[in-house]
């Protein structure tokens, strides 16, 4: 697969290091990232069916307190005298949980995994690079360099992508489920955004802390993940990349022998709102 990474900065590190940065959810520029609809669907049939399927970390804590054994049936009918207006508190106390996990589920998701972010240079449409450009590269200042998958390491992160959907609305995910732990809407709503956003046609991967390399800058700590130089294929220059820094890059990967490099460099087409590329030699 091929795919397309635009950077602000840090191009020479990316591609002579060969490592990409990995990002936390909770840096990403869009707030609505990973949040959900949590549905206020506790009560009735459902309130009854928690009350059947009561997580056992639940009854645990539940037991700990009374300090105690007790059976399922013990703990409910203990939390129904605990609460004696409990079919009205219960369904609100869920509900008020499901919508914290919400808010908090860019900050919750950054103790297992990271992101690092693509575009699929089939699907986005010559106009929306503009945007692209404009948006990832620091005012075009920046790079863009395509990736091919077939030369990636078969254990590589990079090579598990997952296509982002656009839906009209925020994910919905039941608060009973949720509560339960018996949903998997949770990994819909880490590859859902915004149709607003449909014109970057992302793709993204998700590595493991333990696949990833911590390292500490001037800029603080980042975390990186490996990319081989091979699956580098080319790099397009931004319209206003340093021309000196273009040639020297370009120059020292010919030098060490990286001929499978191909070099662009992007410019304004002077007859209608396009980005056009001309081979560097």
């Amino acid at each position: 697969m091929i795919l397309h990474r635009y950077l602000g900065s840090h191009l020479e590190d990316t591609v002579l290091n060969q490592r990409l940065k990995a990002s936390k959810p909770s840096q990403f520029n869009d707030p609505f990232e990973f949040r959900f609809k949590a549905l206020d669907d506790v009560s009735g049939d459902k309130l009854d069916y928690y009350l059947e399927n009561i997580p056992q970390q639940n009854i645990e804590a539940y037991c700990a307190g009374a300090k105690r054994e007790l059976s399922p049936e013990q703990v409910i009918e203990g939390i129904k005298k605990q609460y004696p207006d409990w079919k009205n508190k219960l369904p609100n106390d869920l509900y008020a949980i499901a919508k914290n996990i919400s808010k908090k589920a860019q900050t919750n998701s950054e103790k297992a995994f990271r992101v690092i972010c693509f575009n699929d240079p089939i699907k986005v449409k010559p106009m929306d690079e503009i945007l692209l450009w404009s948006h990832y590269t620091n005012n075009h200042s920046g790079a863009r360099i395509e990736i091919d998958t077939d030369f990636l390491k078969k254990d590589s992160p990079l090579r598990e992508v997952k296509r982002i959907n656009y839906p009209p609305a925020l994910t919905q995910i039941s608060t009973v489920d949720l509560a339960l732990n018996k949903t998997t809407a949770l990994v819909d709503t880490m590859i859902s955004k915004a149709k607003q956003w449909a014109y970057e046609q992302e793709v993204r991967c998700f590595p493991l802390l333990e696949q990833t390399i911590c390292l500490t800058t001037p800029d603080g700590l980042i975390e990186l993940v490996d990319l081989p130089i091979q699956a580098v294929r080319r790099i397009d220059f931004g319209i206003r990349f340093d021309r000196t820094r273009r040639d020297d890059l370009v120059t020292r990967l010919r030098l060490d022998n990286h001929s499978h490099i191909n070099f662009r460099q992007a410019t304004c087409s002077e007859v209608e709102y396009k980005i056009e590329y001309i081979e560097v030699h």
